[in-house]
């Protein structure tokens, strides 16, 4: 906190009257972006349809505020330290995803198995997993909404190719030389 005040040009007495723990100081300079975080998810669900609006929202709104340097790893260790301070701020998140993520399953686009909490962990996860590679950041958000799409909205590769799919039959199909792969051909000088 000693090198907050100097940063802020403050007399260490100043920013501890106003901010007495870690905590409180890193909830008061956070709580600006989750206010963002959810006024742009109302505002997206007025313009877009459900779904784009889940997915806008958390591509260029929840993702670029987990990549602010160092708010990931800063706001869950404040928030291991003292989840009371945050708790107002973690609601007004939940609440602002569940939002979008009730109106897309509402829709038809979304899972029902999937809760908004779900989608913060998971957007959080690629956010710090792909810090420094955008192209790996937008292949694992893109692999994340097609995996939240309800199940017959989900590719099967086995039933594109005619075949009937695992799930629906019951069974699960062993790799082997029938079910994967080309078929062997002839064999050449008897081996």
């Amino acid at each position: 906190m000693d090198v907050i005040a100097r940063r802020a040009d403050l007399g260490n007495a100043t920013l501890y009257r106003h901010f007495p723990t870690r905590e409180l100081l890193v909830a008061a300079v956070y709580r600006p972006d989750i206010e963002d975080l959810a006024s742009s998810a109302l505002a997206l669900a007025a313009r877009h349809a459900p779904r784009d609006a889940l997915e806008l929202w958390v591509r260029e709104h929840f993702i670029p505020v987990q990549e602010q340097h160092g708010f990931a790893v800063v706001l869950k260790d404040a928030l291991a330290r003292a989840p009371e301070v945050f708790s107002v701020s973690k609601k007004r998140l939940t609440d602002a995803a569940g939002g979008l993520v009730r109106a897309a399953q509402h829709a038809g686009v979304v899972r029902q198995d999937i809760s908004p909490r779900d989608i913060l962990r998971m957007a959080h996860g690629i956010a710090v997993a792909s810090e420094n590679a955008p192209q790996a950041r937008e292949r694992m958000l893109t692999v994340m909404f097609d995996g939240l799409r309800p199940a017959p909205d989900r590719a099967c590769s086995l039933c594109a190719m005619g075949a009937a799919s695992p799930a629906a039959s019951g069974t699960r199909q062993q790799p082997g030389p029938s079910s994967v792969g080309p078929k062997p051909g002839p064999m050449i000088d008897g081996r």
